[in-house]
């Protein structure tokens, strides 16, 4: 009797507890991410987001029936972000879309775009039409996301979506059309325009009051005296701009470069910014594509182009942002160097190139190998800073990369030319466009997935061969070392133990 009533009390209290375990999981869980950047937890940004959504926000998800394996996966993925979403605010709901027979027409009516994928059933292929994708609806708007052929940044992609529907505040930039030079920036609205209102061909002299935040391309030609004066007055009312002013202007045809002239220099001259009329290399740099003649044939094969550093090392600042959180290359194109000349801490050195650097002046020969241009041969000169960021009146900021073309679609610096490049150019522009706005919060976010880490000499910034040769043989050799040993020992083991019983049985 004594038993059974144990045996009950113990039921009931695992039940009780298993009751208790599965309510308490309702409102508060936890997840162990062993990866760096947590890349599979929901990061800070996104709950400082979902804090502020005060009203419901719904999102209807598309997911076809009978989607192939991989896919399926992606589904389920989606699916635990978003219960993570909807565990911290109960504002925030989401359920999947029932498959009927007007499953395609709703999913094409709000925005998600079908695709024929392959599928192999008993042996035989064929094609189907899929959805996939999700509409957020809040308050009256909506934004869709496409989730077909996404697998990596959805977070950072439905955090943006969920801030620009539920942030009451519209954001205006402009982009300046001044000096001589057309600048193409397509590229560059493409990517802004999904958060913030664009518009282009702003002129100097006449720069509205509802501007958040001036681009200026960089500049040739002289400005007029009422392009100056517009400029002035909104750097001291406290305008934010980002801009793209190198001192060189390449010509790569020719293979030289030529000083620009403009009283562009004059201003930023007497804000303490003067940029040198020099040309930086850098031993860290961006790979082209060559033509080399060999005998009668011609070939192409990479090359390095000092004249395009890559900057991989970045300075972190005590309690400041800086936009370069988690970017792994920013290429910077034909850059000079900046010179701060007044004797305050306003202004913070953001683009350093490496300690085997070279300074060209006077002539500017722009061939890229050493045996028509011997500079490329003495890369050993310390950092130069050639992208920063000023201080002025009123908490406005001054953003200069000595790169006239790095906004602009015709960057060489922004072009992926070999394959294995890495090029997070735009990707530093919108963060360092979050920071000066004042919306940080997505900046950890944009950047937050799994990162290529190569093997690199810290004192050079770039790919240490010896030690990636070395690191290969390693994890070729190691594992089979480490199996051999194993059968020597067991083997070795195995001998003592058979010696051992033959000494006792004989």
């Amino acid at each position: 009797m004594d038993h059974k009533r144990s045996a009950t009390i113990y039921v009931t209290i695992y039940i009780i507890a298993f009751i208790l375990v599965n309510l308490i999981s309702m409102n508060w869980f936890i997840r162990f991410d062993l990866t760096d950047n947590k890349m599979y937890s929901l990061s800070d940004s996104s709950k400082q987001t979902i804090e502020k959504i005060n009203d419901p926000l719904t999102i209807d998800l598309y997911f076809s029936d009978d989607l192939p394996g991989q896919l399926q996966n992606n589904k389920r993925f989606v699916q635990d972000l978003l219960e993570e979403y909807s565990a911290y605010s109960n504002n925030v709901n989401f359920y999947f879309v029932k498959n009927d027979e007007n499953f395609n027409s709703k999913a094409q009516a709000d925005g998600i775009q079908s695709q024929d994928v392959q599928v192999i059933d008993n042996d035989e292929i064929s094609f189907k039409t899929i959805f996939m994708g999700m509409k957020i609806r809040y308050n009256g708007k909506s934004e869709v996301i496409q989730l077909l052929g996404v697998n990596t940044g959805l977070e950072y992609m439905l955090t943006k979506s969920i801030k620009k529907l539920t942030e009451n505040k519209e954001t205006i930039i402009g982009i300046v059309k001044a000096g001589t030079k057309e600048h193409k920036n397509e590229n560059l609205n493409t990517i802004l325009k999904e958060r913030f209102n664009i518009k282009n061909n702003v002129l100097l002299n006449d720069i509205s009051n509802e501007l958040n935040l001036l681009i200026v391309n960089g500049i040739e030609g002289d400005l007029s005296t009422e392009e100056i004066t517009g400029l002035l007055d909104y750097i001291n009312s406290g305008g934010k701009i980002l801009l793209a002013q190198g001192r060189i202007k390449p010509d790569i045809q020719t293979q030289q470069g030529t000083i620009i002239e403009s009283n562009i220099f004059n201003i930023l001259d007497s804000l303490g910014l003067q940029i040198e009329p020099n040309l930086i290399l850098d031993k860290n740099c961006k790979q082209l594509m060559a033509r080399q003649q060999t005998g009668m044939f011609s070939i192409q094969r990479q090359i390095d182009y000092p004249f395009i550093p890559s900057i991989n090392n970045f300075e972190e600042y005590e309690n400041q942002i800086t936009g370069l959180e988690g970017i792994q290359v920013v290429q910077v194109g034909f850059p000079s160097e900046i010179t701060y000349t007044k004797d305050d801490n306003l202004f913070t050195p953001l683009l350093k190139t490496s300690n085997y650097s070279a300074v060209m002046k006077d002539f500017f020969n722009l061939g890229a190998m050493p045996e028509i241009n011997p500079i490329l041969n003495e890369l050993n000169e310390s950092s130069k800073v050639i992208g920063g960021k000023l201080k002025t009146n009123n908490d406005g900021e001054i953003l200069l990369i000595t790169d006239s073309d790095f906004f602009s679609d015709e960057s060489i610096a922004g072009m992926r030319i070999v394959r294995n490049d890495i090029n997070e150019n735009y990707t530093f522009i919108e963060n360092i466009i979050d920071v000066m706005i004042g919306d940080a919060e997505l900046v950890s976010l944009r950047s937050r997935e799994v990162m290529l880490r190569p093997l690199i000499d810290e004192a050079m910034g770039q790919e240490n061969s010896s030690l990636r040769t070395r690191w290969k043989w390693i994890d070729l050799l190691l594992p089979s070392l480490i199996i051999i040993g194993y059968g020597l020992l067991r083997k070795r083991s195995r001998e003592k133990r058979s010696k051992y019983l033959m000494e006792i049985y004989g």
